[in-house]
C-alpha cells in the first residue's frame, strides 16, 4: 500500500480542510495537538483519528448554556479569538488564557522588543529535493 492509498493522506487532507474552514490559527494548533494525542494512542488507525477530529469542533449557540472550562474559538468581525470559557453572563462570555489575532495593514516592531523571530519557508521541498517539484500544467 502506498502512502496515497493509506488513511494518513486522508487525515492530512481533512486537517487542511478543517484549518481553512475555521480560519483561526489558535484553534488549528489545538486541533493539531489533539489529533497528535489521539494518534499517539492509536497510531495504526488514522481513519479512527479522522473520525474523532471531525467531532472535535461543533458550532455552538452563543445564547445557549455552555460548559465552563471548554475551549472556544470566537469570530468577531475579522478578529479571531481563542480561549477557555470561565463564565457567561447576559450578553458576554468570560474567557481566560486568551489569544486574539486581528488583521492589520502593517506593523512596526522594535528590534529591542523581539525575544525571538522565526522565518516561515515555503520552498523547502524545492530546496531539499528539487527533482520532486513539478510544474503544474495550465488547463
Amino acid at each position: 500500500m502506498t502512502y496515497q492509498e493509506s488513511e494518513y493522506s486522508k487525515l492530512l487532507t481533512e486537517l487542511l480542510k478543517f484549518i481553512e474552514k475555521f480560519e483561526n490559527p489558535y484553534m488549528a494548533v489545538e486541533i493539531l495537538k489533539e489529533v497528535g494525542k489521539i494518534n499517539g494512542q492509536i497510531p495504526i488507525y488514522p481513519g479512527i483519528v479522522v473520525t474523532c477530529f471531525k467531532d472535535m469542533v461543533k458550532k455552538a449557540d452563543k445564547s445557549a448554556p455552555m460548559e465552563k472550562g471548554v475551549k472556544v474559538a470566537v469570530n468577531v468581525g475579522e478578529n479571531r479569538i481563542f480561549g477557555t470559557l470561565v463564565g457567561k453572563d447576559v450578553g458576554e462570555l468570560f474567557l481566560e488564557n486568551v489569544f486574539v489575532m486581528k488583521p492589520v495593514d502593517n506593523l512596526k516592531v522594535p528590534l529591542d522588543d523581539i525575544d525571538q523571530v522565526y522565518e516561515f519557508k515555503t520552498d523547502v521541498l524545492k530546496t531539499l529535493w528539487p527533482s520532486l517539484v513539478f510544474d503544474k500544467k495550465e488547463d
